[in-house]
């Protein structure tokens, strides 16, 4: 059974991970954008 203290650290572990997927994909948008035009 996990703790509350493993929750909450796999739980931030996930969040800064999402985080930088969703930068990522902005800066490769945003990357692609500025090639295409």
């Amino acid at each position: 059974m996990a703790t509350a203290l493993q929750r909450a650290r796999l739980a931030a572990r996930l969040a800064a991970f999402l985080a930088t997927q969703r930068a990522r994909n902005c800066f490769a948008a945003r990357k692609v954008r500025g090639a295409t035009t």
